[in-house]
């Protein structure tokens, strides 16, 4: 091979090599308990600020380029920890993000306590133009298929009264030939509330059937939280099933005497061809009693 040829195939094969090189270390490096101990201490001092938000992590184990764990995740502001993860297990590919695309297929956790609210700076002003106010978008599609969490406790001094909660949620799961979406809240402490619910979509008919129930007995978080007066027992349905572009259901919602309504939510498709829009309409009746909270109360009406 003459010295020409050699040279224009090293040049060829140096990023080939550069690139296996980088990969091999960042393998090697998130394969060690030392690599997975300077990874952990450097998203720490990313996610925290001096007089602000700040992020501690327990130990990571396993491969962070597959299954990993993290044994305790903390947030906590100028006065201590008001957040609080333990037993944290992630499974997802990294390989997706080449294609934008953060794949998570699992995400389990222990635990999660929530204190109090946090005690943090205000945030900078907003520039005149409104660019400050704006959330500013990930640069990848993050796509989530299963989130367990066995036990969410709030404490006395977030909501009035502490309550523990367990979440199981299943996202976008193939199921025959429908995509199918579960939801199932129950509480475990502090009360009997429930929210159970299922969203199944038929790609090939473009059907759509949703069925969510809600439902809290009196004295319960949710009417703490929108301080409703009496803390009634609250119920909340959404029931229906067909065709995207005719479908039909029907939503009730009944909050002690404070609130009573069933209403019909219909779906239509515009005739012509180049619009495809599709809109919704609500038909029934609602009572609101005058006691509600001035941000809640909407003058009672047939529509």
């Amino acid at each position: 091979m003459s010295r020409k040829r050699l040279l224009i195939t090293s040049l060829l094969a140096l990023p080939l090599l550069v690139l296996a090189t980088v990969g091999a270390l960042l393998f090697l490096g998130t394969q060690t308990d030392l690599g997975r101990d300077i990874l952990r201490q450097q998203l720490e001092a990313l996610a925290s600020e001096e007089d602000g938000l700040k992020l501690s992590l327990g130990k990571i184990d396993g491969s962070l380029l597959s299954d990993f764990k993290i044994a305790r995740i903390a947030l906590a502001d100028k006065d201590g920890e008001w957040l609080i993860a333990e037993d944290l297990t992630v499974g997802w590919s990294p390989w997706e993000l080449l294609n934008k695309r953060l794949s998570i297929a699992e995400v389990k956790l222990g635990s999660l306590e929530i204190l109090r609210e946090p005690h943090l700076p205000p945030s900078p002003a907003s520039s005149d133009d409104g660019s400050g106010d704006t959330i500013p978008s990930l640069p990848v599609d993050v796509a989530l298929q299963m989130l367990q969490i066995d036990s969410i406790r709030f404490h006395e001094a977030l909501a009035g009264q502490e309550a523990v909660f367990r979440l199981g949620l299943n996202l976008n799961a193939p199921s025959e030939d429908r995509i199918r979406s579960e939801i199932d809240l129950q509480q475990l402490e502090g009360g009997e509330a429930v929210l159970a619910g299922r969203v199944e979509f038929h790609p090939v008919k473009d059907t759509l059937g949703v069925d969510i129930t809600l439902s809290e007995p009196e004295n319960g978080l949710l009417a703490r939280t929108l301080e409703l007066p009496g803390l009634p027992a609250v119920k909340l349905t959404i029931l229906g099933d067909g065709a995207i572009t005719s479908w039909q259901g029907q939503l009730l919602a009944k909050a002690g005497d404070l609130l009573e309504s069933e209403l019909i939510v219909s779906t239509a498709l515009d005739g012509r061809p180049e619009a495809r829009e599709i809109t919704i309409g609500l038909q029934g009746s609602s009572r609101f009693a005058a006691l509600l909270p001035r941000e809640l109360a909407l003058s009672s009406r047939r529509a």
